[in-house]
């Protein structure tokens, strides 16, 4: 709103400074007197105003960034959070929604990005808003505003401490520079689950070294199916490794047994938490945004047998010359954009030199959840229950909106828009979004990883690569996913009658109430961590 004339570029050079002053003297001495408002070509230090450090001047066009997925028929549409006036929201691009080609229903008929816009226009006046700002010593905003009352997966958690929901998030944000841009995104992240609610289930899946792979992943599905730049990093590429896999399946299995290191059971799964304040596992995402979370995984090993096994090159050493000196590439590449690289012997090769933590906040349809998710002990041992649907909804008086969760993380699911959503969030501000052209952003990452794997990947029919990830035909997906489509329909009509049969019998809140929450909650029997 200041500078909407500004480069990008220019203001994000300037925000780091550090300092809101010399970010503005900065901007003044470089930008075109005619990009300026006249009240600020002569407005003296003291008197400017240092709302918005990392905020001002962006605009919704600047803000174009990443994190999509969607079939190749289909169209991408960015999420593009409106400006406000929050310092470092210019610098949250949360992620995209998975779009789909295919009408959804009246309820979905209108964008996402509306949605999106709509839902961030919302500022601290608003009713039920509460509004505690903090400052780092620098002068940056550190706030949460969000409508409490506004029902969410999140606001049912019972164990949230006596301070309440805004306290609870500036405290786990902590009081430096990051915590400002780290409080905006769990904003971001709850109003999003807000639009959300009703319709789909949502979980935080935090990590920092499988970064790199997830982004491989993520570009081999940019290259078969044609999906944007702005695609979500993918933690699970192989679909044909789920067909015919069921959650009871994967519950029934030996890695849920109290082993789900085991490779047969990450192959297919990962471990989430159901809520932001999942304090009742030991990977909290308020505690896991900064550095994320992971335990050891020989992921050289996993990213070079994927290569080999995409492109249909033998895996045996001395075969595989191309696929060693593109994981040698791609190590430096890990290293100069601060992910976590893999040494040959698949563990990281060196310590990030920028925050590592990452985090992907999942929305799963209803429909779709109880066939995807089960509730979890530590190390994938399930947790008797119902219905996770239900369990989600705050209907299931016998389990607390708490603890962990695996996913059976099918990829195509979140190839649809209807289906599922990724949004992709970074501890590390610079790497989160972005351009191109943005010195450390993802965007300029994704161009140098496409560069490195495009000689690679360029070798295989692209009908190829997608029988190869799939197990099937272009024809035979196709035929199967239309079937699919009209059986959601058919699931999704039935339960909007039943909905319709139950609200006029009672309804229901999601909201947080903060009279009615227990200072202290029960501690939970389950507690343990997760993986």
């Amino acid at each position: 709103e200041l500078f909407p004339q500004t480069p990008m570029k220019l203001l994000m050079e300037a925000a780091k400074s550090g300092d809101f002053d010399t970010a503005m003297d900065i901007i003044r001495a470089s930008a075109p007197s005619e990009s300026l408002p006249p009240c600020l070509l002569t407005q003296p230090k003291e008197s400017a105003s240092d709302e918005s450090l990392l905020a001002v001047g962006s605009t919704a066009s600047d803000l174009q960034e990443l994190s999509v997925c969607e079939p190749a028929s289909s169209q991408f549409q960015t999420v593009l959070p409106e400006e406000t006036s929050t310092s470092a929201q210019a610098v949250v691009e949360a992620g995209c929604p998975l779009d789909s080609s295919e009408p959804i229903g009246d309820a979905e008929k209108h964008t996402y990005a509306d949605e999106e816009l709509n839902d961030l226009r919302g500022t601290a006046a608003q009713a039920h808003v509460p509004s505690k700002v903090r400052r780092t010593a620098d002068g940056w905003e550190i706030k949460f505003e969000v409508d409490l009352e506004r029902p969410c997966q999140s606001l049912r958690t019972k164990r949230l401490p006596s301070k309440g929901v805004v306290e609870t998030v500036l405290n786990c944000c902590g009081s430096d520079n990051t915590a400002a841009y780290a409080s905006v995104c769990f904003e971001q992240m709850m109003r999003q689950e807000q639009e959300l609610n009703g319709e789909f289930c949502v979980f935080y899946h935090s990590y920092n070294s499988a970064a790199l792979i997830y982004e491989v992943q993520a570009e081999i599905a940019r290259s078969a199916f044609g999906l944007d730049d702005k695609f979500s990093p993918l933690p699970r590429i192989m679909q044909r490794h789920f067909t015919g896999v069921s959650i009871q399946d994967l519950q029934n299995s030996e890695g849920a047994k109290h082993a789900d290191s085991l490779p047969s059971f990450r192959k297919l799964a990962i471990c989430a938490s159901p809520t932001i304040f999942a304090f009742g596992s030991e990977a909290p995402p308020l505690h896991c945004f900064r550095h994320g979370y992971g335990i050891p995984a020989p992921l050289h090993q996993l990213t070079r047998d994927l290569l080999c096994e995409v492109t249909g090159v033998s895996k045996h050493k001395g075969r595989a010359g191309d696929v060693d000196k593109c994981m040698e590439q791609l190590s430096h590449l890990a290293k100069q954009f601060g992910l976590v690289a893999y040494d040959g012997l698949g563990e990281a090769a060196n310590a990030p030199n920028r925050l590592g933590g990452q985090m992907l906040q999942i929305f799963i349809h209803r429909t779709e959840v109880d066939h995807m998710v089960y509730n979890s002990l530590p190390y994938g041992v399930p947790i008797p229950t119902d219905s996770v649907r239900k369990w989600l909804a705050g209907k299931d008086p016998g389990h607390d909106v708490d603890g962990q969760v695996r996913i059976l993380m099918r990829p195509e699911v979140f190839m649809d828009r209807a289906r599922g959503r990724i949004f992709h969030y970074a501890g590390d501000w610079e790497f989160h979004g972005g351009s191109p052209d943005m010195e450390g952003s993802r965007a300029a990452f994704v161009q140098e990883l496409r560069r490195i794997l495009r000689p690679l990947l360029q070798k295989v029919n692209l009908a190829d690569l997608r029988l190869c990830l799939t197990g099937e035909t272009d024809s035979q997906r196709k035929k199967r996913c239309e079937i699919e489509a009209a059986d959601m329909q058919h699931e999704l009509r039935s339960a909007s009658h039943r909905g319709s049969a139950g609200s006029a019998k009672t309804s229901t809140g999601g909201g947080y109430i903060a009279s009615a929450c227990p200072k202290k909650g029960a501690k939970h029997s389950e507690k343990g961590t997760t993986h």
